[in-house]
């Protein structure tokens, strides 16, 4: 199976600076406990009326909109916790129908013998991955449960990957404007 990782279009020029609250860990691949939120989370970014956010925006939070959530749960998609969230653009402007999304699931299947890569910590014990930088990341698909479509690589948890089969759901059902993001290979 052929994995992907998705990435914000950076063509837009138009990012998330800011989140609050931010106390819980979106990069952890585990469940939040919903007690920890227990406000809307707020996105401030450089958006503005004449270019507003799209429907993914990726950052230390994965900021989306309510009809991408819906899509990827169409598209089988069972392991994400949703939590509301509000984006105010640079001039004030406030867009509602977001979600803060937390992908459970931190898979160890980067493939090092074929990556290419700079470990910038080093494994805490035998269990644990080293934390990684990847120029060129290849997996080991056979280290993905065959029921995740969605998840985070361990060895860099600020890589989301997503499998074909998902890719393609969403590209066969995207908005008119696009979601936003650019999937790249990352296997044969």
């Amino acid at each position: 199976m052929l994995f992907f990782s998705l990435k914000q279009n950076l063509k837009r020029q138009r990012v998330v600076t800011d989140y609050s609250p931010n106390d819980a860990s979106f990069l952890s691949g585990a469940a939040i406990e919903e007690s920890t939120i227990n406000e809307t989370i707020r996105a401030r970014g450089t958006f503005c009326v004449e270019a507003p956010p799209s429907h993914i925006e990726l950052g230390k939070i994965p900021i989306v909109s309510t009809q991408f959530v819906e899509a990827l749960r169409s598209g089988g998609v069972d392991n994400i916790q949703t939590f509301p969230a509000i984006i105010a653009g640079e001039d004030g402007t406030e867009w509602r129908g977001y979600h803060a999304v937390q992908i459970i699931g931190l898979v160890r299947c980067a493939d090092l013998e074929k990556s290419d890569y700079q470990v910038i910590a080093r494994a805490v014990d035998e269990s644990s991955p080293p934390l990684c930088v990847f120029d060129e990341l290849e997996i080991d698909p056979k280290e993905v449960p065959d029921h995740l479509k969605i998840f985070r690589l361990a060895e860099q948890p600020s890589w989301i990957l997503i499998n074909e089969p998902l890719l393609d759901w969403l590209l066969d059902n995207k908005p008119d404007t696009g979601w936003g993001f650019i999937a790249n290979q990352v296997c044969d």
